[in-house]
């Protein structure tokens, strides 16, 4: 009987650990240059960038973290075809994020990055 009641126990902490994967869906266009806040699923630690379009020009992000500017994507600049590749990728502890077109940077058509919350 108290054998169950532990499993019982740690199988709803587990639960409630568990990450429930997320992904946002971000068309930059000249018309849209940020995102909405990006606020990740209680108990997601990871996040990663995938992106999908044609560049002509390069293209520069900003990532907001918690409403402050950080220099985490600065080393992006991206240009040319993407088809669901991973352009970014790192550890993430429940920080609200936003993407932002970087001002240097020129779009024109619809450009999809996808933005994937998991543990």
């Amino acid at each position: 009987m108290n054998f169950t009641k532990e499993l019982l126990f740690i199988i709803i902490i587990l639960l409630n650990i568990s990450c429930e994967k997320k992904t946002h869906t971000i068309i930059f266009n000249s018309g849209n240059l940020e995102s909405e806040i990006l606020v990740p699923p209680s108990g997601c630690y990871k996040t990663k960038f995938t992106a999908n379009g044609t560049l002509n020009c390069d293209l520069k992000l900003d990532l907001y973290m918690d409403n402050k500017k950080t220099n985490f994507v600065e080393h992006l600049k991206l240009t040319g075809i993407y088809s669901g590749k991973e352009i970014y990728s790192a550890d993430w502890y429940e920080n609200k994020m936003q993407l932002k077109v970087n001002p240097d940077s020129c779009i024109f058509d619809g450009f999809e990055i996808k933005v994937e919350f998991f543990d």
